[in-house]
């Protein structure tokens, strides 16, 4: 109890809601002839909303959080914030404005500053949300159970809940976020125009991903026709039974394929050349040697189709890999864009969208595009007309081995971000003090001529926490989904959260800023997504270990 004494705040008995444009020009309409003349409509406004929730909440049934029963709740501070978004951004470009020395851009800022506050000086005055702290537990308490207390009320005093006796006038109060957790700016906006940039979000999103998917789906039937013609065949038989006469097979089934080819009919390599040329050492990326009684190149052909085959296949990987990076920058810009009022909120979003992204671009792109669902979803046949109708050994060589590696090169693109991004601030820190190399001209010299300047260079990188949680959560999701056929996944899985927790305890403890103070928004968001992981494990682990295409016992 002396520690809950010590620690209380006023942000421990503070409420918030928000208030929409209708709810102030209504209490101009009706209360503001009423206003003192010493007073401003904003001060006003102010005390008729404290006096106005102090009557309401009074009229609350005691919880009993308190020795006796309050004669009336009181509420020791009310302040607002405004519908002045435009004026903090352009607040914010000025202040970069400085810092970067640009003063004759910043001269601009002032100009459109002066303008917007002399043309829309009451809108930059226009609550947009109130911010009230009680004085005892027992308010604090009513405030935030408000519709609960309304509804032990009897019916005839349920009115309590309306304001102004209108009851299309009515707030949702709710536990006040700390300040450093508020986007102040983004306050201004209403919960329908969140809901539009939601929809717009959610629809640029799934064009970007149809457009990666696009893009893989050409290239794997670009490395199917390359290695179509080549068909996997396992070799051993054809060294176990043929040996040394295999050359003398292989140069027959050239020579016949030649003779197809001329005649516009389909190929019919069925291993002989593919075995021999495997075993056929080369130096360089296509065999070029010469066999038979004709010196014919037979293994020229084989050898760039395969390098081909696996050189775009490899190129997937890498591909999948950068879109990952590129989406998580575009809905970063785009959740941001939305605007939600508080860093949690955003933050939780953003996390939640990036790994939609990520997930749906890992793990599922690369099995959709090369699924076929006639057996188990005719409707989509026509678009899912891939190879795979279950999952063979051939996905598992194919399909599988891509997502194994994409797994591998995310588990270490941490690290390699890590040391980009330190080796990048340092040689800008190093050519900063014009190439000092020992510790005191190092820290001493400088080319900037603000303070603002030197501090914003010698600063880490804020905390990026949301990008974490989408990592772990897109390396679990993948891990319980194909770990029951794939549990080399499950160790790479532990080896990413590894990297993440000792790259996180050294870049709290010297790199990243100090983040904002946030409520518990993103770790209940966490453990809520995290609970749908073995679902995923249990439904297609069921599906991948029942397959008897691939697991006969």
């Amino acid at each position: 109890m002396s520690w809950d004494l010590a620690t209380v705040t006023a942000g421990d008995y503070t409420i918030e809601f928000d208030i929409g444009v209708d709810f102030y020009e209504k209490f101009v309409l009706t209360h503001g002839n009423n206003k003192p003349e010493d007073a401003s409509m904003g001060e006003w406004f102010r005390d008729w909303i404290q006096n106005e929730m102090e009557e309401k909440l009074t009229k609350i049934p005691n919880l009993g959080y308190d020795d006796g029963v309050p004669e009336r709740i009181e509420i020791a501070a009310t302040t607002f914030a405004f519908e002045n978004g435009q004026l903090i951004k352009l607040l914010r470009k000025r202040g970069a404005a400085i810092q970067g020395d640009k003063f004759d851009y910043m001269r601009k800022l002032d100009e459109q500053i002066n303008d917007l506050k002399n043309n829309q000086f009451d809108k930059l005055c226009r609550p947009v949300s109130v911010f009230m702290t009680l004085e005892t537990e027992e308010g604090y308490r009513r405030a935030t159970t408000f519709e609960e207390g309304i509804e032990s009320l009897p019916t005839m005093q349920r009115s309590v809940k309306y304001w102004f006796n209108d009851p299309n006038f009515t707030v949702d109060i709710q536990e006040a976020s700390e300040p450093t957790d508020i986007i102040w700016e983004n306050r201004e906006y209403t919960s329908r125009q969140r809901t539009i940039k939601e929809v717009i979000v959610v629809i640029i999103i799934a064009i970007c991903l149809l457009c990666a998917a696009f893009v893989i789906l050409e290239g794997r039937k670009m490395q199917y026709n390359y290695v179509k013609k080549y068909p996997k065949y396992p070799c051993k038989p054809f060294y176990d039974t043929y040996g040394s006469k295999l050359e003398h097979f292989a140069q027959a089934e050239y020579d016949y394929n030649q003779i197809l080819e001329q005649k516009g009919k389909p190929f019919q390599f069925i291993g002989y050349l593919q075995c021999f040329c495997k075993s056929n050492e080369y130096e360089g990326w296509t065999n070029e040697n010469k066999f038979g009684d004709t010196d014919e190149q037979i293994c020229k052909e084989f050898s760039v189709y395969m390098f081909l085959g696996l050189a775009i296949g490899n190129a997937f990987t890498g591909f999948i890999v950068v879109v990952n990076i590129l989406l998580t920058t575009i809905i970063i810009g785009l959740v941001s864009w939305i605007g939600y009022d508080t860093h949690s909120e955003q933050l939780s979003k953003i996390t939640n969208g990036v790994f939609a992204a990520q997930f749906f671009n890992t793990a599922l792109v690369l099995p959709l595009v090369q699924a076929n669902s006639a057996d188990w979803f005719a409707p989509f046949s026509g678009v899912l007309s891939g190879k795979y109708t279950d999952y063979d050994d051939d996905w598992y060589a194919s399909v599988g081995y891509l997502l194994v590696q994409t797994m591998m090169i995310n588990s270490v693109v941490p690290i390699a971000a890590q040391c980009a991004g330190v080796t990048v601030a340092c040689m800008l820190r190093w050519f900063d003090s014009n190439f000092a190399t020992l510790d005191g001209e190092r820290w001493y010299k400088t080319k900037k001529t603000q303070i603002s300047q030197y501090v914003k260079l010698h600063s880490g990188p804020g905390y990026m926490i949301h990008q974490k949680y989408s990592q772990l959560f897109n390396v679990t999701f993948v891990a319980c989904l194909y770990g029951a056929g794939m549990p080399i996944l499950f160790p790479i899985a532990a080896f990413s959260y590894f990297n993440v927790w000792w790259l996180e305890k050294l870049n709290l403890a010297y790199f990243y800023k100090l983040p904002p103070s946030m409520d518990d928004k993103l770790t209940k968001n966490a453990v809520n997504m995290l609970k749908f992981a073995p679902v995923l494990f249990i439904v297609n682990g069921f599906r991948m270990i029942t397959n008897n295409q691939f697991f006969l016992n």
